[in-house]
C-alpha cells in the first residue's frame, strides 16, 4: 500500500504496528496530514486507532481500508471519527478520491 501511494506523490510513514504507528503520530502530530489503517489487526482494530488519534488531534481524517466492511457500521465508524472505509477490492481510483476528499 505505501508503495502504491507513494507512486501516486504522496508522503508516506508506514508501520506494520498500530502501537508503534501510534507513538510515531504522538512524537509529531503536526507532521500527518491524514491517517489510512486497516480495521482488523492483531492488536488493536482501526476504530481504537481511529480514537485514540483523535485524543491527540481531532482534526485530523482517519480513512480505514478493510476487507471486512461489515465487522463496522456507519454509526460505529462515525463514532470512532473515520471519515471514510474504503474495501481493499477497491481500484486504486476509488482509493486516490478518498484521499484527495480527506
Amino acid at each position: 500500500m505505501s508503495d502504491v501511494l507513494q507512486f501516486a506523490g504522496h508522503g508516506v510513514v508506514a508501520e506494520g504496528s498500530a502501537e508503534k504507528a501510534i507513538d510515531i503520530f504522538l512524537k509529531d502530530p503536526t507532521r500527518f496530514d491524514l491517517v489510512l489503517t486497516d480495521l482488523v489487526m492483531p492488536e488493536m482494530g482501526g476504530d481504537v486507532v481511529s480514537e485514540r488519534i483523535h485524543s491527540i488531534r481531532p482534526d485530523v481524517p482517519v480513512l480505514v481500508i478493510t476487507g471486512f466492511p461489515d465487522r463496522i457500521t456507519p454509526e460505529q465508524a462515525g463514532a470512532a471519527g473515520i471519515r471514510r472505509i474504503i474495501s481493499k477490492t477497491a481500484a486504486r481510483k476509488e482509493l486516490y478520491k478518498a484521499l484527495e476528499e480527506a
